[in-house]
This record gives C-alpha cells, structure tokens and sequence, in this order.
C-alpha cells in the first residue's frame, strides 16, 4: 500500500482497504512539517504533492485549529464535490459531480503520555491522514486532466517564457513542443496524454490566467 504514497518517505499504513488503484481508503501516519510557521500550509504543501501523485484535486473542507484533543486539523473534499458550487452555469455543473472523495489530516499532540501510549508518537509520526479515495466520476481520462492545476514547476516556466517576450499562445505553443520532444513518434497515445493534463500542460484559460497575474506583477 506505501507505493501510493511513495513522495512521502516517511508514511506508515495503519490500515487499508484497497479495490484498485482508483478505488481504495485508508489511514495511514506520517509527519507534517510547519511551512512558514504554520501546520495549515504544511498541510496544504503535503496535499499538493499528493495530487500530482494521483491526478486528483482537493479543496479545503474545513479547519480545526486550537482543538483540546490535537495541535492542528485539516479536512480536504474532491474539487467535484458540491462544496462552493453555483448550479447557475455550464462549467460549474460540469465541475459538480457531487463527489465526496476526502482527505482528513490530524497533528496530534506530542507528550510524554502519547508517546508512551503509541508507537508512531515515538517513531516522531505526529500526523494521522485519513483518505476516501472513491471517485464518483471518473480519474484518469482526458476530461479529469483538464480540470487539474497547474504544478509549480510548470508555472516557473511559464514565468520563464512571459519574461522572454512570449505571448501566452507562443508559450504554450513552445512548451508543448518541449513537453513532447522526448516522445516516441509513433506513441500517439502517450501524446495525448501528456497535452490533456493540464498539471503539465496548461490549458489556454490557464495560461491566459497565469499571464494576467504575470503582467500584474504576481
């Protein structure tokens, strides 16, 4: 099961139950690291990972700071989930497929009771990460890809190409020519998949947005 979170050196399963690699749930321990002093973007930074790990997206739920029984709680929902979803436009019914796939992650406290009562306390696994990792629309198709952020990587590059003059459509134009460059020929299929996720590949609304906030000085 760890092969699921192999970005992550540190997880342990505490328990699993797993259908496939696009249906399964499970709780697993690990250890969050503060981002700036601050367990919510640790969380968010450990998310992030995990979704260009599994071709999915998550937005904030909800958050339990300052809680007796923990330092830190986080819950994530699908982006397909009904959360913040207006039903007065195409798009956003397309986005809404009332999906209820779910991360839930909990920094538990550090004391000298819980680590003598727990093992992972004393292995320095403070986080519990709880998944629900059953979709209701499909994952890994053309359609999920398109809806998917745009990695940090890809957004330095963008940033790269804006700085050297290039207008948002000369610049995916080229990193689409560089994404596929190292592409058999004859693997169309692989082509395909590479130009429809938009982790990698941003989509024209995507780099068009990415250019505003360049041209504005974000």
């Amino acid at each position: 099961m760890s092969h699921f979170f192999n970005f992550d050196s540190n997880v342990q399963v505490v328990k699993c139950n797993i259908v496939n690699d696009s249906e399964y749930n499970a709780t697993i321990r690990t250890k969050i690291f503060q981002v700036d002093d601050s367990y919510s973007k640790g969380c968010d930074d450990w998310v992030r990972k995990y979704s260009l790990y599994s071709k999915t997206n998550y937005i904030v739920r909800c958050t339990f700071p300052n809680k007796q029984m923990y330092v830190y709680r986080k819950d994530y929902i699908c982006q397909h989930s009904s959360k913040n979803k207006s039903h007065n436009s195409d798009l956003t019914r397309l986005r809404d497929k009332n999906c209820s796939a779910s991360i839930k992650i909990v920094v538990k406290k550090n004391t000298v009771n819980t680590q003598r009562k727990y093992q992972y306390m004393r292995q320095g696994l403070d986080t519990e990460i709880k998944y629900l990792f059953v979709h209701t629309h499909r994952v890994y198709n053309a359609e999920a890809y398109s809806y998917l952020r745009v990695s940090e990587e890809v957004r330095e590059n963008c940033i790269t190409y804006f700085n050297g003059g290039m207008t948002p459509a000369a610049a995916k134009t080229y990193h689409e020519v560089q994404l596929t460059s190292s592409i058999d020929d004859t693997d169309n299929m692989e082509c395909i998949k590479q130009l429809a996720n938009a982790q990698i590949d941003p989509t024209d609304r995507q780099i068009y947005q990415l250019f505003e906030t360049w041209s504005h000085g974000g």
